[in-house]
């Protein structure tokens, strides 16, 4: 795994470039015993820096030293607008910790936002419907992320019941129209709207492996091995990445979905080489 002194280069490059935005996600970031003296290496001023969270390990005192050495905001996870639709996924008590957390988090003035990876089924049993009204009632904009055929549900016959069908993203646009705290994975750059895989974002893994993103299991690199923006330029030198597609690739597109994401499928050994990830097409 990445040591501290890997954590030093990441730290000292992403200065160098002036990097806009740092996002600690998992797992679950606050197991990390390292995390806070990870977090003091980065330049908290000239950055935001954002943890995303299940939320159940977020006490006061914990919240209150990450807002004092830079941390800007929370993503905090959420699969159901109360505690029956949402611990049955997430384990028992989860849901009373989640809206503690973000009680904690909006009350010492974090940036706090609830997350939730949208399914065909959390539209279909109005769960995301109840999502929706939880994060209007609590005042803080909800980011939903489109679920794909990764980890537990890395198998194509599963799509029918979790990937969003095209009625199901037209009613997420209607959503977005409603709701003006309802954002998507499209919204957030810097440049332009659509998907930042590898042009405006990226993502290092715990090992050091350089993804374009945590659903695309592809590595362009190891942090270790060379700078993180040679990795990076690799990336944008990559033709499926150069242009902002106005989709999420790992859940929308049907030849990404068909003929790409089945490589990582039933593979021990992720992430893999991304000659092989788009052995064909580059």
């Amino acid at each position: 795994m990445l040591s501290f002194e890997d954590y030093k280069k990441i730290s000292k490059q992403a200065k160098y470039h002036d990097s806009p935005m740092l996002s600690f996600t998992g797992g679950e970031p606050l197991l990390d015993p390292r995390l806070e003296d990870i977090i003091r290496l980065f330049d908290t001023r000239s950055m935001l820096v954002s943890i995303t969270t299940n939320g159940t390990l977020l006490t006061f005192e914990r919240a209150r030293r990450l807002k004092l050495i830079g941390v800007d905001g929370f993503m905090i996870s959420l699969d159901g607008s109360n505690s029956q639709a949402n611990d049955m996924i997430r384990g028992d008590g989860v849901f009373e910790s989640v809206i503690n957390a973000i009680q904690i988090a909006k009350g010492l003035g974090f940036f706090v936002m609830i997350i939730h990876t949208l399914t065909h089924l959390s539209i279909k049993n109005n769960n995301f419907n109840g999502i929706l009204n939880l994060a209007q009632k609590l005042d803080i904009p909800l980011h939903v992320s489109l679920v794909s055929p990764v980890g537990n549900l890395a198998n194509m016959d599963l799509l029918d019941d979790y990937i969003l069908s095209n009625e199901d993203i037209l009613y997420l646009e209607d959503c977005q129209k409603k709701y003006p705290f309802l954002r998507r994975d499209l919204d957030g750059n810097y440049f332009q709207r659509g998907c930042p895989a590898g042009v405006e974002r990226f993502v290092i893994s715990p090992y050091g492996d350089v993804m374009p993103c945590t659903k695309i299991q592809a590595s362009f690199g190891n942090i270790k091995d060379e700078p993180m923006i040679d990795i990076r330029n690799r990336m944008i030198n990559t033709k499926i990445f150069d242009n902002y597609p106005l989709l999420c690739l790992a859940a929308e597109d049907d030849n990404f979905l068909n003929v790409y994401m089945p490589r990582t499928f039933n593979r021990k050994d992720l992430p893999i080489d991304y000659n092989d990830y788009f052995k064909g097409s580059l």
